[in-house]
């Protein structure tokens, strides 16, 4: 409401998300001996969405965040296998898949053309040789206000990408073993146009200090003043090399187990898994690595000076793998044990370790495969550029040598020049009981822990007071005529640091087949880590001697979870208690109700501030917060803050905050999903399945996380959304089944 004395972030809105689709599968059976039995599987799914966005002619962010306009796809996979048996002793099966994905999506703005060069007038925007990258540029603001024009980084995208999997496994039985090995083989390939991390169509930044007064905390009002003199702190835009980008990545395994049958109230499970993972090429090179440590030489305007090198698989008298050191895989154990204590209580156990199996799929944007500039102002006070001079041109380099020296306004991803693989530790310890009245209780302890997760840390990286002259590389390749060598984030995707989950699960089911069934699930959990997500998680605290404050409750921790499930026969038609008989017990008899009621803990977010002062690029900084524990008032909406903001403060100097990472949780959430369903038998082997289905039953509103957690912003301590989910939907299908 920009009519109010300060501009509340109160606008509400919605709009019609659409999805169709239509699935098609069948599969034939064939068994031409009692020994031997093939079958062949072929699925077809093609569907459209359209995600409208928040605001006609400006455009903006769509509602739930996802990408803008009409997507059409098409999903295929293709699968055979064959199983035989030799003798009583010994059987094989082999199973091979091919899947291959076919989608893209195109935003509304991009029917206007090169919007941001030929109406807007801004040098450098879209272009790049292909229509894709038109449309309107994005404009960011930090505080209160929305941005405009395309908000999605990676709109619009095209992907054509095809997967390939087989296995073979043999099975020998002998006496009290049960042994079984076999191999594994995946390979997929990419095929992609997609803007890497930063859009075609280019993006400006405002973060109020170019109107700020020198020393004091910008705030939303001076977001808009900095986009009304055309003043962005950051000018950012990025393009492909080749259209499409390609990478190609394999997985291969092998393994041996035994299940060994020690008495009949204990079994043993044991084996050992071989996994090893190739570094991920393209079509046309190998690996695409920056080493800071190689140096190139280039002569600009600042003179001739050394510059870190961008190494190209594949090309001159570079190695495929640009060097990297990758090992030759790993071999992991697994352990499990199963004891019947008695004739209704059993305990199991198992230990295992599993290979992270991450693809390091960002490597499809690494430079020169992926080229993005970005262009930051001296410090937070001063702007990277004006509307007036635009975006700078993008570097398109000559790859033919194998060596390219990365340019000062290039942002890129690196591999580390020894590469070690992290895993995942697992555990757990179960017992279960029968009980009367044909309960079943079941209490589990569960752990995990990664070791060496696959993160994203970024190299040029400041310390508090540093600003862009005190990034990594400006220290290293910085000279006095050339002090701003790169100010940009070098993303290493790199093993490291870890998670941890520790988890107590408790269930009360029944199960009954005149009478369906039921269960009640609670699990208290604690899950932990230095970054989300794999791959994207970032430190918060980038530079290295703050690591350790990146350790928190992970952003996805849920500390309660209670889910009550029920599967029942409506009490209509034969063997019913109601309407047993006649044209009412036929219409609803036969009929299943399905339900389940969740209630579970929100996840936790941090409360971040103006990083002005703190002046550390490749950090977020923090709030100060004045109080040992957080009060939470529980409200949402303009004027009703979730917590306490009082609790919190803009720190001064350059230092981080006081808060944590993900120190404050958010809202919990109640859901209730239920349906009916109905198999109706036509004719021998044919069949008709009916189904009728309510997500959020009572329509409760599911809350977000406050949206703004930054001190410093409008609206800070307010929730101003709902998550995606958080509307009742009701969807009615039929399937035919022969």
């Amino acid at each position: 409401n920009l009519n109010a004395a300060v501009p509340a972030n109160n606008y509400f809105g919605s709009s019609v998300f659409a999805v169709n689709r239509n699935d098609i599968d069948a599969k034939v059976t064939y068994t031409p001996s009692v020994k031997t039995t093939l079958f062949g599987h072929y699925g077809v799914l093609p569907y459209s969405l359209n995600d409208p966005q928040q605001f006609a002619g400006i455009q903006g962010a769509t509602w739930d965040g996802g990408q803008a306009g009409v997507a059409h796809g098409k999903l295929q996979n293709a699968g055979a296998g064959l199983t035989h048996v030799f003798t009583d002793h010994w059987f094989v099966d082999v199973n091979a898949g091919y899947t291959r994905q076919n989608n893209g999506a195109q935003s509304p703005d991009l029917a206007l053309g090169d919007y941001g060069a030929n109406v807007l007038k801004i040098p450098g925007t879209n272009g790049n040789g292909t229509f894709l990258n038109g449309g309107i540029p994005f404009m960011s603001f930090g505080g209160v206000f929305t941005g405009l024009g395309n908000a999605v980084a990676g709109s619009p995208f095209q992907f054509r990408d095809n997967q390939v999997t087989g296995n073979a496994n043999a099975t020998y039985l002998h006496g009290v073993h049960t042994i079984r090995f076999g191999g594994e083989y995946f390979h997929a390939a990419i095929n992609h146009f997609q803007p890497p991390v930063i859009s075609g169509r280019g993006e400006f930044i405002f973060n109020g200090g170019a109107t700020a007064q020198f020393g004091t905390t910008a705030n939303a009002f001076n977001d808009f003043a900095d986009f009304l003199i055309g003043a962005p702190q950051t000018l950012e835009k990025g393009a492909q090399l080749e259209i499409p980008s390609t990478l190609r990545y394999s997985e291969l395994a092998f393994y041996g187990q035994d299940t060994y049958q020690i008495h009949r109230d204990l079994t043993l499970t044991y084996g050992v898994r071989y996994e090893y993972y190739p570094l991920p090429v393209s079509d046309h090179f190998g690996v695409l690595n920056y080493n800071p440590a190689v140096f190139t030489a280039v002569t600009d305007a600042t003179g001739t000076h050394n510059v870190g090198t961008v190494l190209v698989g594949g090309h001159g008298d570079v190695p495929l793998y640009a060097g990297i050191k990758n090992g030759w895989g790993m071999i992991v154990p697994r352990f499990g044990i199963n004891y019947r204590f008695r004739e209704k209580t059993v305990v199991r156990s198992g230990f295992g370790i599993t290979v992270d199996p991450d693809n390091l799929r960002n490597q499809l944007s690494s430079y020169p495969m992926g080229i993005s500039i970005a262009q930051n102002g001296p410090s937070s006070y001063y702007p990277g550029g004006t509307f007036v001079t635009g975006l700078p041109a993008l570097p398109i380099p000559d790859i033919s040598s194998g060596r390219v020296p990365l340019p000062y306004n290039v942002t890129t991803n690196a591999l580390p020049q020894s590469f070690r693989r992290g895993y995942i530790e697992s555990w757990n310890l179960a017992f279960q009981r029968e009980l009367p009245a044909l309960l079943v209780a079941n209490v589990a302890y569960v752990g995990t822990q990664a070791v060496r997760q696959q993160s994203t840390v970024n190299m040029n990286v400041a310390p508090p007071g540093g600003g862009t002259a005190g990034q990594a590389l400006n220290a290293r390749y910085g000279t006095a005529a050339n002090p701003h060598f790169n100010d940009t984030s070098i993303s290493l995707e790199t093993p490291w640091r870890g998670s941890r989950y520790h988890g107590l699960q408790a269930q009360l089911s029944r199960n009954s087949s005149a009478h369906g069934s039921t269960g009640l699930v609670y699990t208290f959990g604690k899950a932990e880590n230095a970054a989300d997500n794999g791959t994207n998680g970032a430190p918060i605290f980038g530079y290295p001697t703050f690591w350790g404050r990146n350790w928190a409750l992970a952003g996805y921790d849920r500390k309660h979870n209670i889910e009550w499930w029920t599967v029942e026969p409506l009490p209509f038609g034969t063997d019913q208690r109601f309407l047993q008989h006649g044209i009412a017990g036929a219409v609803l008899g036969g009929w299943q109700l399905q339900t389940v009621l969740s209630y579970y803990s929100g996840t936790p977010f941090t409360v971040t501030a103006s990083g002005s002062s703190l002046n550390a690029p490749g950090n977020t900084q923090v709030a100060d917060q004045l109080v040992p524990h957080v009060h939470i008032l529980g409200g949402h909406g303009p004027g009703h803050p979730y917590f306490n903001t009082a609790d919190f403060a803009q720190p001064t100097g350059a230092r981080f905050g006081t808060a944590g990472r993900n120190s404050v949780r958010g809202p919990g959430t109640f859901n209730l999903n239920a349906g009916v369903k109905r198999t109706i038998s036509l004719y021998e082997g044919l069949a008709l399945q009916l189904q009728a289905e309510s997500f959020d039953v009572t329509n409760t509103p599911q809350f977000a996380n406050p949206s703004g957690t930054n001190v410093s912003a409008g609206g800070f301590g307010i929730i101003s959304t709902l998550q995606p989910t958080s509307n009742r939907t009701l969807r009615f299908s039929a399937r035919i089944t022969y």
